[in-house]
């Protein structure tokens, strides 16, 4: 048996590639690259346009109750009697964050935030999508 093998391997030919077949693969796999890299960027645009309308539903929702609150009243205070808020300032500053509605301000500022995140992911991977087009 192990001599029928050597026979058979005497007999091969040495085979080489096809020509073009390195450039065929290096075209798949950047094809390959550019696909993945094409749906990065849709999920991205998806989570942007998700966050927008967070954005808007919150600014909908909590907007209205940050701005009915009296943080406003205390701030007009600093404009109509600048003279007693001189006076009294650390009193003034302290009721001013105890009035300043967190979770509102929270609300609005999340989707603000991860807009900014996803933003700036999708140009770093855009300016990726040059380097895959050059094959």
């Amino acid at each position: 048996m192990p001599q029928n093998i050597q026979k058979i391997f005497k007999n091969l030919k040495n085979i080489e590639p096809r020509a073009g077949l390195e450039k065929r693969v290096l075209k798949a796999i950047s094809a390959g690259s550019v696909r993945k890299l094409k749906q990065k960027l849709l999920l991205i645009r998806a989570g942007i346009a998700v966050s927008a309308g967070f954005l808007v539903y919150t600014s909908a929702v909590f907007g209205r109750y940050f701005f009915q609150s009296n943080f406003w009243n205390l701030g007009k205070l600093a404009f109509s009697d600048t003279g007693v808020v001189m006076i009294h300032w650390k009193d003034f500053l302290f009721s001013l964050l105890e009035s300043l509605p967190v979770a509102a301000v929270v609300a609005l500022l999340a989707p603000v935030f991860l807009m900014m995140m996803l933003s700036s992911l999708y140009f770093k991977f855009s300016g990726n999508r040059s380097k895959f087009y050059q094959v």
